[in-house]
């Protein structure tokens, strides 16, 4: 009761605009620091998505393929440096699929957890499954 008396009055939101627009206008206590244009900051992703890609390019198999290509390690090297957050970061997330393609072990688990799913669905609603030898079948003619 004593609440919704308080929102029924109109001085009540005057006194919450205003408020909100002083403490709107306040100043928020951060500090700006120049920095350096020569000095380049590079973000812990960033460093982490470099090495999954160098990483990936050091595999005996990658770099076999690369020099039937005709590519160098050496501009290998300068093609990463020349690349900028987004690219490298779209390199590794293709390298990171394709080091996970190459294993089955995935498929093999979810497909064991679903028959098992089946078979304790067919558990708990006992239901029986009869299978039929097909050679003892005999056709009439």
């Amino acid at each position: 009761m004593f609440f919704k008396r308080i929102f029924e009055q109109k001085r009540v939101y005057i006194f919450m605009f205003v408020l909100g627009l002083i403490l709107g206008c306040l100043p928020i206590n951060a500090f700006a620091l120049p920095v350096s244009s020569s000095a380049k900051v590079v973000s812990a992703a960033y460093r982490a998505d470099l090495e999954a890609v160098s990483s990936f390019l050091e595999k005996e198999i990658v770099v076999e393929r690369l020099a039937k290509l005709g590519l160098s390690a050496d501009e290998i090297k300068v093609s990463l440096s020349t690349m900028d957050e987004h690219q490298l970061h779209q390199m590794a997330q293709k390298v990171k699929t394709l080091d996970k393609a190459g294993s089955g072990a995935g498929i093999a688990i979810i497909l064991l957890v679903v028959l098992l799913i089946g078979i304790l669905f067919l558990y708990a609603t006992d239901r029986k499954v009869k299978l039929h030898n097909p050679v003892t079948i005999e056709k009439n003619s």
